[in-house]
């Protein structure tokens, strides 16, 4: 049987992917809203989905603990520019249309503040950050279109995995590998399979990081080289450890309002 994976088509699922020749596995990229939908809709058979999809969706699925992405710190690819030196105690925020657990952990962290926080969500031209700008208090920008930003010479008023980090002491989740129950209780020996050889090539992708920048640069000539291998480097995190299931529990209850019952299976890995 062939195993159908949904994967982000952002640089950090890269290392994940990369060169990854296997007759078993079908690779299917796309923005997370779209594989978040496919994987509802039974296209896929895992996915690496937004903790948020996750957590909305926890008693139909297993989170497969063995690729994780998360952060401790400063992240790069989740920030937040302003035309404020200071941010206003009011503000209007314009977030990028894809962006659910950085939305989600910014807007808490700031009201956890005092701040009035008025969001808005749309598409973002980079070609137009300026105008943007002008408009609105704030810019919240993640993934892809965020490194582009920092590439460029915008400086973030906020990075928001740093800020989680500082101000909750935990890694700041974003994505998380998943699979149906259903599918998972039927096919458990193939989804092990599978969910290994994800990890054992993510694992020699990271041993190989200048060739996974020269295909990031590649597709993307107008990023910067030492800030992608800074990103891969030291910004995003990949494996599982129990914090990054205390920051999940941390998320879902403060910033969600939910308890979740999400299932982390040990036995898929």
């Amino acid at each position: 049987m062939r195993v159908k994976v949904g994967g982000l088509s952002y640089i950090h699922n890269e290392p994940i992917f990369h060169n990854l020749k296997n007759s078993e596995i079908e690779v299917i990229r796309d923005e997370p809203s779209n594989i978040a939908r496919m994987f509802i809709n039974d296209e896929v058979h895992l996915a690496f989905i937004p903790i948020t999809y996750a957590l909305d969706l926890c008693n139909e699925l297993y989170v497969i603990p063995s690729i994780t992405i998360h952060s401790r710190g400063k992240v790069l690819s989740v920030i937040l520019l302003s035309k404020h030196k200071e941010l206003p105690k009011r503000l209007t925020i314009l977030a990028y249309r894809e962006t659910t657990v950085a939305f989600q952990a910014l807007k808490y962290l700031l009201k956890s503040k005092g701040y009035e926080v008025r969001t808005v969500k749309d598409e973002i031209d980079l070609s137009r950050l300026n105008d943007y700008l002008k408009t609105h208090d704030a810019l919240l920008l993640i993934g892809d279109l965020a490194l582009k930003a920092v590439c460029r010479g915008y400086e973030p008023v906020i990075d928001v995995g740093e800020f989680w980090t500082l101000e909750t002491k935990l890694p700041l989740v974003y994505v998380v590998l998943v699979v149906k129950k259903d599918f998972a209780n039927k096919h458990k020996k193939l989804v092990s399979t599978v969910s290994n050889k994800l990890l054992q090539n993510l694992k020699r992708s990271l041993n190989r990081i200048d060739m996974i920048i020269d295909r990031v640069l590649s597709k993307y000539p107008e990023l910067n080289r030492e800030v992608i291998r800074k990103y891969y480097t030291y910004a995003i995190k990949y494996f599982y450890s129990k914090d990054v299931n205390d920051a999940i529990k941390y998320f879902s209850k403060n910033c969600l309002k939910i308890n979740s019952d999400l299932v982390i299976n040990w036995n898929l890995i």
